[in-house]
């Protein structure tokens, strides 16, 4: 997910304001008034959905639901939840038919089997984009106008002559955007110059692109930086990409999940805890564990449900995301009280499933305990064929580096399982139709559905 600052989408000043005004108290608010507001404004989408979105008109008419039924936020859970599936097929009956049309927006987001699927967005949308991503932007100590860098490769696409251009700069907002798709060892002391010369304070990217950026510069001994704050989005962050990042821009890392469907928004605060956005949209957090794990763990689905967007509202919208709650209880030292995420595990289509039906969220886990592997991808194509792609560290990366690796890939894959290793240089992974990094890649059905 990319947000590119331009003026003329963002023209709802009093809606802005009212958003940062509301969503600011909302963070240090008693759990009681959090939910009387959501549970005002899912009383609004649902009355719009029951008047003007033909596919929930039917589907409340088929399960006998009325607006009138929704007395508490419990009560949600009478409306079937919404697949990718459903969405896929029903996506033109899913517009609302009143408001906002002449002004509304297009996003386009990618199907497991890489078809698209249109999402739109109305200018309220647009606006509580706006306003999440300054308030996470803000706990880095981040205010509009500051200096800011961006890697990017969705502005460059639409250039002529994409790999041809490196950067692109946005006086107006201060905003450097550097191409992606140009990352390689002989051109990182160019980024580093034109970020030096920006004098570029906060850094924004996916934790993938950054990570090898960072691992481009430590190479070449760059020291003192002067960056503030990264903000990574649009993929899982790992342990050891943080690590990384951190050692190399000397500087904390605040890591930031949300959607396209703009239901769901995830972001961390500086003492390490990802925070549910509550004012942004209703999150639901639906176990999936038959028994508790070793460690103690219960892992759930992520569903969230519009509070905003009415021009295409969502309704207990599966994201595919699998997540750990923490049901700890314990109050975060920065003062927020909204609900927390330990650990996010990525998409559960990606769920590694061993040929006795053993199901693994995080098996990608396994590279950070073998040294000399900077970079890793897991693929399934069945229950017991498997290409691993390794991005290694030539000094350190060798022929007992490789046993060790599949030694604990057979430890959880089964000793028959065919396992081929590939090294690749980091262009040489698959990154699907997205462009986005996933460590894991399955085309075996998960059982978490």
């Amino acid at each position: 997910m990319s947000l590119h600052f331009k003026v003329s989408k963002y023209l709802l000043p009093y809606r802005i304001l009212q958003f940062k005004r509301k969503w600011e108290a909302l963070q240090y608010s008693a759990p009681e008034s959090v939910a009387q507001y959501q549970l005002e404004r899912i009383k609004k989408v649902i009355k719009h959905c029951r008047q003007h979105v033909p596919y929930y008109r039917d589907l409340f008419q088929e399960n006998d639901i009325h607006p009138q039924d929704i007395h508490s936020l419990r009560d949600l859970q009478k409306i079937p939840e919404l697949s990718k599936d459903i969405l896929r097929e029903q996506q033109e009956r899913m517009v609302s038919e009143k408001g906002w049309h002449f002004l509304r927006e297009q996003l386009l987001t990618s199907g497991t089997t890489g078809d698209k699927i249109s999402i739109w967005v109305n200018p309220v949308a647009r606006a509580q984009e706006f306003v999440r991503y300054w308030l996470f932007f803000q706990r880095g100590g981040y205010g509009i106008g500051k200096s800011f860098a961006e890697f990017s490769s969705d502005f460059f696409i639409d250039q002529e002559n994409p790999l041809q251009v490196l950067s692109q700069k946005n006086p107006i907002t201060n905003q450097l955007l550097l191409n992606t798709s140009y990352i390689c060892q002989e051109n990182a002391r160019q980024y580093l110059d034109l970020m030096r010369k920006n004098k570029v304070l906060f850094v924004k990217s996916r934790p993938s692109s950054l990570y090898i950026f960072s691992q481009y510069i430590q190479e070449q001994g760059a020291i003192d930086l002067g960056i503030q704050c990264v903000f990574t989005i649009g993929e899982p962050l790992h342990i050891h990409q943080r690590q990384v990042i951190e050692k190399t821009f000397g500087c904390q890392v605040l890591d930031f999940y949300g959607h396209m469907e703009r239901v769901v928004a995830l972001s961390e605060c500086t003492h390490g805890r990802m925070h549910v956005d509550e004012g942004y949209g209703l999150v639901e957090f639906q176990d999936v564990s038959n028994h508790s794990e070793e460690d103690g763990s219960r892992k759930s689905r992520l569903l969230g449900t519009t509070m905003h967007n009415l021009l295409m509202p969502f309704i207990r919208y599966d994201t595919g995301d699998l997540v750990e709650p923490d049901n700890t209880g314990q109050p975060c030292p920065c003062g927020n009280t909204s609900r927390v995420v330990k650990r996010i595990y990525g998409r559960t289509e990606d769920v590694i499933i061993s040929q006795d039906g053993a199901t693994y969220p995080a098996l990608f886990l396994i590279f950070n305990m073998i040294s000399g592997i900077k970079m890793g991808q897991i693929i399934q194509d069945d229950l017991l064929f498997f290409r691993v792609n390794i991005y290694p560290d030539n000094e350190l990366y060798n022929k007992t580096q490789e046993e060790e690796l599949l030694f604990y890939l057979k430890k959880y894959l089964g000793q028959n399982a065919s396992i081929d290793i590939h090294i690749v240089d980091v262009k040489g992974f698959d990154y699907g139709s997205s462009g986005k990094f996933r460590s894991v890649i399955s085309s075996v059905g998960s059982s978490w559905q």
